[in-house]
Formats: structure tokens, C-alpha cells, sequence
């Protein structure tokens, strides 16, 4: 049998010479006087190393105008027509045309059939999904529907069923299908039926019930039933004849630990990483400070990361921060002084500290001090002075805040 110079002979048919090609990314099948061949696409070169086919320097542009004819100009540069482009039919690939523009054609090893869907080319009937046959169309070897039989519309809910016998009525249809849109599918297809619910397929109509053990609606979820928590998984307990996930109905875990369940009980366990007390709070295990956030330290002993605050203890009016790792001690706003032992009020006069301080360099300090009043008598505050009680024989000294021996 004489052929086209674009097909070959095989088994008394004339076929495509491209059909058994397997070509690369950016490849496309060539063919030349019966001989096929995988050659490189439009703007693509074949590496002479790896022998893949890799774009063409790209060059810079106003328009199309200034590119070939098998490109087009995006964003100032020239780019292969195809650049970036999506085909919506499955099995389909971006081929480059003349004059600036490209269209979607079958990928190697597929050719268009019914409702426009690429479908494989074939060399014998186990090359075909069920309920279809490889044909010889149009010179080509195709899987096609078998006689009363119908392609599947991609649109359809049911498109992963293929081929699907035609039907005007359920009548044409076995029992366990339902006729829709003129073909016969189960009647009991994805989410038919609620979770854990059984479908059943009876006259045409699918039937939904909970499986045996199990209550509640079939149409949206079938909880196992229960007498006492031997009757549920292990995860679950039995609460009002229903299994629910202990966890569910278990205090909340504290921070970086998570409940789990074992035998029908629920428990806080710290999460991987992760050591200390899951109903309190778990810590990050360490080896070393930088194991830890900034403002945490590794606890050598406990191998844990602690805040670097919680064993640093400051003087009177100061805080604690934490930085790389260490506390650090300062006084708080409205406040100065040595923030390690104890940090005193800013003021500008006695009127802005407590009755039982003066205002001393621009600091709210206790105007009794260590040794005030001392060694003769004890020294009590009042508006802002110090006054001296005195021993028996000695007098108070306003101005030197002492007692001295009486005349």
C-alpha cells in the first residue's frame, strides 16, 4: 500500500510516522519522507553536551515586529509564542505558528477525536481504556467508544468513568446505574452518601445507610455507636452512646504540648522537641544557647531553654530584659539609679516623691538613711524631713539630721 510521505506502513495500514515518538521537553516530532525524528522547537537549540534542547539567547524588542515569526515581544524581550502558554484539554501541548501566534494540537502519541478531546493513538485494543476499541481513523490508529457507547464530557461530574453505554431512560441501564445526560453511571458515585455511610444500588436509585454499629443520618455522617469505651476505637470514648475522640472533650493542652489518646484515655504529652510538663508548659530541649530564642538561655542542667529572665533578679524598681541569651537589669520608666540594687523616682523638687522622701539630685532617695540619726537615737520621716527621736540625754540636731548630748 502506497502512503502519504507523513505516515508509514504498518500491518496493511498506512499510520502516522510519528506514533511510537516519545519526544523530550521542547521537543516536537518531525517528520521527513516516512522517517520520523524528535527535533527541537522554535527558539530552542540542542545542547551539544546533554543533548536537550535549550532555549536560544533571548533578544531584546518593541513589538513583534521585531522578532521572528515564531515569537512574539513580552516584556521587551523576544519569546517563543508558546512562552508561558496553557492548553485546557488534557493531553494537549502548545504548538508554535507562523506569524507571532501558536495553537494547542494532541502531544505526541495522542490525535483529536470525539468532542475535541486528544485521544492516545494506539496499536491494538489493549492500548484502550474499558469499553473502547483501537479503530483506524483518518489514516490514524484511535481508541474510540464502542458502538452504543458514548465519550465522556469532561464537564461532567462523572468524567472519570470514560466511555459510558448511551441511554434515553434507566430502562437502558443496568439495576446498580441511573441514566444522566443520556449515560449510564453507578448509581452510587462519589459523595452519594454521608461519612462512614454505606451505599447500596437497587433499582436504579442508591440507597444510603449507616453500617451496622453505626447511628445517625446516612445521608451526612454515621457515628459508631457505643454501651462503654470498649465499644469505640482506641482513640475514642463512649459518651451518651455516641464514640467521640477523647481529645475532643479533654482540657486543652498547654503551650508546645498536644493530647493523645491510648487505650480510651486522653493525655498531654510534650510535642517532639519538646520537654517539661505538658499541663503546665513544655520547653524546647537544648544543647546549647544558640538551641534557643534570643531572649532565652540553655539551661545546662535541665537541657531545656528557660527564659533568660526567670533566674535573674533585680534591684528595687528595675525589670529584667533578655538579650542574647542573658538577663540584663534596668530601671523602669520615670526612674534611675543602679537598676542591680535598687533605682529611685526622677524628680525636680520633695513635692514629686512619697512623704518619706526628698527629692536629692534629681532622685526620690528615703531621707532616712542607714545612719541617720545614729549612734543616740532612730529616725522618723515626715514631709519629706527627718526627725530624730533621741536617746535619754541627747537632744536632735535639725541640721546635721543627729542627736547630740544635751548641754
Amino acid at each position: 500500500m502506497n502512503c502519504d510521505s507523513s505516515e508509514i506502513c504498518l500491518n496493511n495500514e498506512c499510520i502516522n510516522a510519528c506514533y511510537k515518538e516519545s519526544c523530550k521537553l521542547n521537543e516536537a516530532c518531525q517528520i521527513v519522507n516516512h522517517n520520523s525524528s524528535c527535533v527541537c522547537l522554535p527558539n530552542f537549540v540542542r545542547d551539544p553536551i546533554n543533548k536537550n534542547c535549550v532555549p536560544i539567547p533571548l533578544r531584546m524588542c518593541w513589538d513583534n515586529t521585531h522578532c521572528g515569526p515564531t515569537e512574539i515581544c513580552k516584556q521587551s524581550t523576544c519569546v517563543s509564542a508558546c512562552h508561558e502558554q496553557t492548553c485546557e484539554m488534557d493531553n494537549e501541548t502548545c504548538q508554535v505558528t507562523n506569524y507571532h501566534s501558536f495553537s494547542c494540537e494532541c502531544a505526541p502519541g495522542y490525535t483529536r477525536a470525539a468532542l475535541n478531546q486528544c485521544e492516545p493513538i494506539c496499536t491494538d485494543n489493549d492500548d484502550c481504556d474499558q469499553n473502547e476499541e483501537c479503530l483506524i481513523i483518518n489514516n490514524v490508529p484511535t481508541c474510540q467508544c464502542f458502538t452504543g457507547y458514548v465519550p465522556y464530557d469532561p464537564t461532567d461530574l462523572v468524567s472519570n468513568y470514560g466511555c459510558l453505554k448511551y441511554c434515553d431512560d434507566n430502562s437502558n441501564c443496568e439495576l446498580t446505574e441511573k441514566c444522566e445526560n443520556n449515560k449510564c453511571i453507578p448509581a452510587c458515585g462519589f459523595g452519594t452518601c454521608g461519612i462512614n455511610s454505606q451505599c447500596i444500588e437497587q433499582n436504579h436509585i442508591a440507597i444510603c445507610r449507616c453500617p451496622d454499629g453505626f447511628i445517625g443520618d446516612p445521608n451526612s455522617e454515621c457515628i459508631k455507636a457505643c454501651k462503654t469505651d470498649l465499644n469505640c476505637d482506641d482513640i475514642d470514648i463512649c459518651i451518651d452512646g455516641n464514640c467521640t475522640n477523647a481529645c475532643s472533650v479533654y482540657p486543652t493542652c498547654r503551650e508546645n504540648a498536644e493530647c493523645k489518646t491510648l487505650e480510651h484515655k486522653a493525655q498531654c504529652l510534650c510535642s517532639r522537641g519538646y520537654t517539661g510538663d505538658p499541663y503546665k508548659k513544655c520547653d524546647k530541649k537544648c544543647v546549647k544557647n544558640d538551641d534557643c530564642e534570643e531572649f532565652e538561655w540553655c539551661d545546662p542542667f535541665m537541657k531545656k531553654c528557660a527564659s533568660a529572665c526567670e533566674v535573674f533578679a533585680c534591684g528595687n524598681e528595675a525589670e529584667c530584659y533578655a538579650e542574647n541569651h542573658k538577663g540584663n537589669c534596668r530601671c523602669l520608666d520615670g526612674y534611675s539609679g543602679d537598676p542591680d540594687i535598687r533605682c529611685h523616682k526622677n524628680c525636680a523638687d520633695d513635692n514629686e516623691c512619697e512623704d518619706f522622701e526628698k527629692c536629692q539630685g534629681n532622685n526620690c532617695v528615703p531621707v532616712c538613711q542607714k545612719d541617720t540619726c545614729k549612734p543616740h537615737g532612730s529616725c522618723d520621716s515626715d514631709k519629706h524631713q527627718a526627725n530624730c527621736i533621741c536617746d535619754q540625754g541627747f537632744i536632735p540636731d535639725f541640721a546635721n539630721a543627729q542627736c547630740i548630748k544635751e548641754p
